[in-house]
């Protein structure tokens, strides 16, 4: 039985079915408190502020960056659901209601997205996604669960956005005229030391398990990394100063002295830069390749083959300019040459340099 549905305006004339049962909605959130996800399990958090105690995280791994949407768009869950056989998006937080009401439950959407029919036996895919309405489009961020496997408990970043790109390749598909317009993109992401623009952004540990947190870059600046003490501890003091530095940084209040200046006293805290904090480096410079590209049915999105006719994988987009020269090329010809580097961040992946 087909459940319930409205559809909704989301923005500029786009629309998107919400289930209207709150038994419905209920049971979708119901599955995801199953694999200790979503808001009904309130150990789950997508990302909190970056708080100062935690800033010395960011020098013992590896982490990732990526950029939050330029508007109020919260982190969701895009959600395989085996027992209606369909693709859910899943909000993370209640959405206010007439007079400053909230729901009950976030709202739950049905989007039109096909699926490989073998997923939903295998026990359905949660993804960490975005929907942003005044695009038409879904950011694609993570992979939490797959095919009955805990991948976000289980597998580092680095790992669960490779899976990821390979589920999108293999287990989604995209009907332009089913879907309406709705477009489904795979989120940007580079190292941590080469976060230097403004905005809002995400910070990405590596590690299985690990919760995102939130970074405000509002002005040209450098991370204050907490050391701590010869026994070990963190003097309180210490760390109230630090989260009074974040707290200057990131509502843009004048410095009492120059960023390249000490902070604090250098044995306890230090100003590192964002280049020193993180323990990533770039895309390593491995002598280029050339394969060919096939696009993909999402936006951003093409397939990799060797010239001796190997599959090479999802090729991983950087570059806005790059994007462009590659959807001008993809309208005259579906395949083409392309310049790649092996990826060193994701293993057997590939980044395209340029179009040839």
């Amino acid at each position: 039985m087909s459940q319930p549905t409205r559809l909704i305006p989301l923005a500029n004339g786009f629309r998107l079915p919400v289930l209207l049962e709150e038994a419905d909605v209920k049971q979708v959130y119901d599955f995801l408190a199953c694999w200790s996800l979503g808001p009904l399990d309130t150990t789950w958090r997508t990302a909190n502020p970056l708080q100062p105690e935690e800033l010395g995280c960011l020098s013992l791994g590896k982490a990732f960056a990526s950029p939050r949407p330029g508007d109020s768009s919260r982190s969701g869950f895009l959600v395989v659901y085996p027992p209606w056989n369909c693709v859910l998006y899943a909000e993370a937080d209640k959405q206010s209601g007439p007079n400053g009401a909230k729901s009950c439950y976030p709202r739950v959407f049905k989007v039109p997205v096909r699926v490989d029919p073998t997923v939903f036996p295998a026990g359905g895919i949660i993804f960490s996604a975005t929907l942003v309405g005044t695009e038409k489009k879904i950011i694609m961020e993570d992979l939490l669960f797959s095919k009955g496997f805990p991948t976000f408990f289980k597998k580092t970043f680095t790992d669960r956005f490779a899976l990821l790109q390979k589920s999108l390749q293999n287990d989604l598909f995209v009907d332009e005229d089913l879907a309406g317009g709705l477009t489904i993109v795979l989120r940007s992401v580079l190292p941590l030391a080469e976060l230097t623009q403004f905005g809002v952004w995400e910070i990405l540990p590596d590690e299985p398990g690990r919760r995102r947190w939130l970074w405000f870059v509002r002005r040209s600046t450098a991370l204050p990394l907490i050391r701590s003490s010869a026994d070990g501890k963190k003097n309180p003091a210490h760390v109230m100063r630090a989260k009074e530095e974040i707290d200057k940084l990131n509502l843009g209040l004048p410095e009492s002295v120059p960023l390249s200046q000490p902070l604090l006293n250098k044995t306890i805290v230090a100003p590192v830069a964002v280049a020193a904090v993180a323990a990533v480096a770039p895309v390593a410079a491995k002598e280029d390749n050339i394969a060919v590209a096939t696009k993909g049915a999402f936006p951003d999105q093409y397939f990799l083959t060797g010239l001796k006719g190997e599959k090479l994988g999802m090729a991983i987009i950087q570059n806005p300019d790059i994007s462009k020269d590659l959807r001008i090329k993809s309208k005259l010809n579906p395949q083409f040459k392309v310049r790649i580097l092996a990826s060193t961040e994701f293993t057997g992946s590939y980044e395209i340099l340029s179009v040839l």
